[in-house]
């Protein structure tokens, strides 16, 4: 059930690691994304990122695997779509009120976004992380992303609508 994810820094000229692993990804596993606002892919690196940016990364994807940007940008969202429809599935909900559909599926989206797992299981089948604060790997598990505001945006909203008598 894994996919994996590329971000502006594959258009990174010094990103050579990166831009390997996107040249043999499988097809079906691909996707695409912004780490807006930061991060902006190449022509736009330096500046604010948005997420219409993608379609830099994307382009330089299709070169890296010998594809069409077109192919490229529509098998990325329709993994993205598999995605997100396998999650969205899961509950139905019985409401008329599409203001309350439209705000629990966007928080039901924003709390799957974090927090992001920035760990890797070493030969040994224990969890190790790169430090970012000494740029040394370590022992254990690393989550990032977690912040007051995605919770604010997030968790409070979704509660509103599902634990009401909380």
């Amino acid at each position: 059930g894994m996919h994996i994810s590329f971000s502006g820094v594959l258009t990174f000229k010094k990103s050579l690691a990166v831009r390997e692993a996107a040249a043999i990804v499988p097809s079906e596993l691909l996707l695409v994304e912004t780490d807006a606002p930061y991060l902006a892919p190449v022509p736009k690196r330096g500046k604010t990122n948005y997420s219409s940016y993608a379609y830099y990364t994307a382009e330089k994807m299709a070169e890296l695997r010998g594809q069409s940007t077109e192919f490229v940008i529509q098998k990325t969202l329709e993994n993205a779509t598999q995605v997100w429809e396998n999650y969205l599935s899961r509950i139905e909900i019985e409401s008329d009120d599409e203001t309350q559909k439209t705000v629990f599926y966007s928080c039901m989206y924003r709390a799957f976004l974090f927090p992001h797992i920035s760990y890797e299981i070493d030969e040994n089948g224990a969890p190790i992380h790169y430090c970012p604060f000494d740029g040394k790997a370590k022992n254990g598990y690393r989550y990032t992303d977690f912040g007051f505001w995605d919770t604010y945006r997030t968790n409070y909203p979704f509660y509103s609508i599902v634990a009401k008598d909380v």
